[in-house]
């Protein structure tokens, strides 16, 4: 086979890593509006590429090769624009937008709110509040004697990706009930917990 009839013959069998590695290189400081207009680039590029006079030493890839080429590139999201490679790590973390809050029974709340003899309370809708009123930086009992429950109850939280809201006094923000939810989120990196208050009237 000549020279003539093996570019003729080229087909574009699929990309190496180190292609890959290539253009992501060569395209670190790009930014794409659109997934397409990434791949428009590749092909452009190849096809200029086509056309210099390097590419009779190194070969002419052809129009449909690089076409191909440039379908078969990875592309992925970054924000709101796109990058040429593949992502470098996948972002698995928890986000607090992400995690559904399930509300405990209405009775147990009513429960909880008169334990301590009062009647007269109000009962305040689900919020986030700050962990650090319950849960101290150091020498705290629960993360010291139960510490394997919490992480175990931090790992269902964020593998199932719900959690039901705790029982806090309104006032002073402190935790009745969900001791534990509020470690586990604090394992998982979190400041805040979803809550259910109780105000006292007295």
């Amino acid at each position: 086979m000549n020279f003539k009839t093996w570019l003729e013959a080229k087909q574009f069998q699929g990309i190496k890593k180190s292609d890959i590695d290539w253009w992501a290189n060569y395209s670190r400081n790009k930014i794409f509006p659109t997934e397409q207009s990434a791949r428009d680039w590749v092909f452009e590029r190849r096809q200029f590429a086509d056309k210099q006079s390097y590419a009779s030493v190194f070969g002419v890839d052809g129009e449909d090769y690089n076409r191909a080429f440039a379908q078969a590139i990875p592309i992925y999201q970054s924000g709101k624009s796109f990058k040429i490679g593949k992502r470098i790590r996948e972002d698995h973390r928890l986000k607090l937008k992400n995690l559904e809050i399930k509300l405990p029974d209405w009775n147990y709340i009513n429960q909880v709110a008169q334990a301590n003899g009062e009647s007269d309370y109000e009962i305040h809708k689900v919020r986030w509040i700050p962990i650090r009123f319950t849960v101290a930086d150091t020498n705290d009992y629960y993360l010291m004697n139960q510490k394997g429950r919490i992480e175990e109850l931090a790992y269902a939280i964020k593998n199932n990706g719900w959690i039901e809201a705790v029982i806090y006094d309104f006032k002073s923000k402190n935790i009745i009930e969900g001791q534990h939810r509020a470690r586990a989120m604090k394992i998982l990196g979190f400041n805040t917990v979803p809550g259910v208050g109780i105000e006292y009237e007295s």
